[in-house]
């Protein structure tokens, strides 16, 4: 028996005598339910040849069941007393959520892939598409050009993406290729996506990198494939390098631009002159650094290497 609003008539539809027991159906409002040739839809009984079959769900209405699900997470399970659950629940609950954010993470680079191309978005008076994804999502342009960047790196490396659909490597692992192909010449990203992509991310699982790790394991198999990129990328920065000494707000101000090895001599030769602090020592950072390239140019100055081997102290003249 279906039981539902007008009881008689869904009985009658059946051919069902209401008055005798049997198994019970409730129909939620809205709901229907095919009665041999006539279904019932709450309290009414339409022919069966004016009805369908429920309509297949829309990419739209999928995704609304995502949120709506997220939205039952906080209901049933309030994050504001995560403290209060057993340790097994939190930790299996960060790991899922960590898959849901990755696994959402490729599936709207696809997707933003797909709208870019289709072109639509132009009609909005935006420049460019990163303009308009970071209107819309009031991130702004600099967000927009990351989700972007990981869209192409996706597209051009479907490896990658299909990676991290099965768990067999980590969105932030596939952000380092991407990033890395933004950027790479022609052969490194023939080379990524010729299988260099899937090899370098199962060398990343097989070792456990993490992702700072990842990165330069990757930036050195790029340098490998084409070494000529690489130097031509160091003489570049190479060429932009500059030091600027100002007098200015009663003191002297410091600015510089190094190459990567000038600058790692230079970093080592500070750290090596700003030990940690003692107790006691209430100096910034930034101080403690300042502090040691003034001792660095001091002790230059002590020894005069360049300086044709005079041994010049330093000399300070004061003016009254």
């Amino acid at each position: 028996m279906v039981q539902h609003g007008s009881e008689a008539t869904v009985a009658a539809a059946e051919g069902v005598d209401s008055t005798r027991p049997g198994p019970t159906t409730v129909l939620a409002p809205g709901s229907a339910v095919a009665l041999g040739s006539a279904v019932a839809l709450g309290d009414a009984l339409l022919p069966a040849h004016i009805t369908s079959a429920p309509a297949a769900p829309t990419p739209a209405d999928l995704a609304r069941a995502v949120v709506a699900a997220v939205r039952g997470l906080f209901a049933g399970a309030d994050a504001a007393f995560a403290g209060q659950w057993d340790d097994e629940d939190r930790v299996v609950v960060l790991g899922e959520l960590d898959r849901v954010s990755e696994l959402v993470g490729v599936y709207r680079g696809r997707v933003l892939a797909a709208h870019r191309a289709q072109g639509r978005w132009a009609r909005d008076g935006d420049r460019s598409f990163e303009a308009w994804r970071g209107r819309v999502t009031g991130q702004g342009s600099g967000a927009a050009r990351s989700e972007v960047e990981l869209a192409d790196g996706l597209s051009a490396l479907p490896d990658a993406a299909k990676a991290v659909e099965t768990g067999e490597a980590s969105l932030g692992h596939v952000r380092v290729l991407t990033r890395l192909r933004a950027g790479a010449s022609a052969p490194v990203k023939r080379a990524l996506e010729d299988g260099g992509a899937a090899a370098l991310l199962a060398d990343a699982k097989e070792s456990g990198w993490d992702a700072p790790t990842f990165t330069r394991r990757a930036q050195a198999w790029a340098a490998s494939v084409d070494t000529h990129a690489v130097e031509r990328t160091f003489a570049a920065v190479r060429e932009r390098r500059y030091a600027r000494v100002v007098d200015r707000d009663g003191g002297c101000s410091v600015e510089a631009f190094l190459d990567p090895i000038a600058g790692a001599a230079f970093r080592t030769a500070l750290e090596a002159l700003s030990p940690a602090p003692s107790p006691g020592d209430e100096r910034t950072p930034d101080q403690r650094r300042a502090d040691a390239l003034t001792r660095l140019g001091e002790r230059v100055l002590e020894i005069g290497d360049d300086r044709l081997g005079a041994q010049i102290r330093p000399h300070l003249t004061l003016l009254v």
